[in-house]
């Protein structure tokens, strides 16, 4: 329950309830979650209960909540082996790449004549992803399940879960029935298309420009990007203003970012969803599906 609401001094502490997570209690602007990686990449089973929690989680908000699941995976995350498996899914997963902004970021070096001339004489190394900006790719072609259990777990995912647009819902397209059997109309699947079309104009992609990109807006590049992501780790919840973070979840409810340099997977809520998070873990311990190296449940 809300400290505010329940008037409480101090929030019950059900910390064993929802472990592996681990409150921030100090975080009054949202309802913060952190859970911890002992690698990325994470251990197969890490990995393999995350998939199953979160497809779970999944099940419920979007069930109980009426939002909806979009998946974003980070360009720079693209090592060989994820490259590999990017490049096999692409056609099934149709990824549109976007940017990515952490708050507060460092603005990116410049690759200078001397720092080429360093590379040359060996005596730097050249690192190319610093000098790239945060690209990101959002999977265009919904298949979440599928999509974790690919790329989860390496590092560079993130989910947001937000409210349906009304707007973009696909007419039904009246065909007679002599149309219909004809074989180049399911070929054409224009259905389909149409509904791919109006995906397109999603009022959350423009808003994540708006929101995250206000700044960017005399950018010659600006107007060629479809969506700007966030990319936040735990600090970015202190740090910034409550302004700031209450226009975060204007755009989203839920949260979820594997953060390299948090050590493990962030979650935050806009509303508190302890209950929820609380019921599906027990679950899974009746099930005998124990977080590894969870020695408190095991």
């Amino acid at each position: 329950m809300d400290q505010k609401l329940s008037g409480r001094l101090t929030p019950v502490d059900r910390s064993d309830e929802f472990y592996p997570w681990r409150r921030a209690y100090t975080c009054t602007r949202c309802f913060l979650y952190w859970l911890p990686l002992s690698a990325f990449p994470a251990p197969a089973d890490q990995r393999q209960w995350l998939n199953l929690f979160f497809d779970r989680f999944a099940d419920v908000i979007v069930k109980d909540f009426g939002l909806r699941e979009e998946m974003f995976l980070q360009f720079k995350a693209l090592d060989p082996h994820l490259k590999d498996a990017f490049l096999k899914t692409a056609e099934e997963f149709q990824p549109i790449m976007g940017l990515s902004r952490r708050p507060a970021a460092e603005p990116l070096p410049v690759f200078t004549l001397e720092t080429g001339q360093a590379i040359g004489r060996g005596e730097m190394k050249l690192d190319i992803k610093q000098y790239m900006a945060e690209y990101c790719y959002w999977f265009f072609k919904k298949n979440p399940r599928r999509q974790r259990e690919v790329f989860f777990g390496y590092g560079g995912t993130t989910t947001l879960f937000l409210k349906p647009d009304p707007s973009i819902v696909a007419p039904k397209l009246v065909v007679p029935p002599m149309v219909e059997r004809l074989p180049i109309w399911k070929e054409a699947n224009l259905e389909e298309r149409l509904a791919r079309t109006l995906a397109l104009k999603d009022a959350f992609l423009s808003k994540s420009k708006q929101l995250f990109g206000a700044d960017l807006q005399q950018e010659p590049h600006y107007r060629g990007l479809l969506y700007i992501l966030p990319l936040l780790g735990t600090k970015d919840f202190f740090a910034q203003e409550e302004k700031e973070v209450e226009k975060w979840f204007d755009l989203f409810d839920v949260y979820i970012n594997e953060s390299p340099s948090d050590k493990g997977v962030v979650m935050a809520f806009k509303k508190d969803m302890e209950g929820i998070l609380i019921d599906l873990l027990l679950r899974l311990r009746e099930e005998k599906q124990i977080y590894p190296g969870d020695n408190r449940h095991a």
